[in-house]
C-alpha cells in the first residue's frame, strides 16, 4: 500500500493494520531499520519504560499513574532532577 509523507515526515498507518496488530490510541510502537527496510514494532504495554525505551521484567518496574517505569528509567530521571534544580 502506497502511502505519502508529510512535510513533518509522517506517515499514517492504515487502521486495518492498526486493528490487525493491536495498535491502539497511546500505544507506543518501536521504529527501527536495516538496509532496507524501516520496522514498526507493538511494544508491550507492560514492561516498556518510556524513558529508556526498553522493555524490562515486572520485577524492575514501578507503575506511576498510566505509565510503568524501570529502576534505571527512575535512576535516569533522579539524576536529571539533581542536575537541574
Amino acid at each position: 500500500m502506497k502511502r505519502r509523507v508529510t512535510r513533518e515526515g509522517r506517515v499514517n498507518i492504515p487502521i486495518d493494520y492498526l486493528k490487525t496488530f493491536g495498535i491502539k490510541y497511546n500505544d507506543y510502537v518501536d521504529v527501527s531499520h536495516n538496509d532496507t527496510e524501516i520496522i514498526i514494532r507493538k511494544l508491550p504495554k507492560e514492561g516498556f519504560c518510556p524513558i529508556t525505551n526498553k522493555v524490562f521484567p515486572k520485577n524492575e518496574l514501578t507503575k506511576i499513574g498510566e505509565t510503568t517505569i524501570s529502576n534505571e528509567g527512575m535512576k535516569l530521571l533522579e539524576d536529571y532532577l539533581k542536575k537541574n534544580k
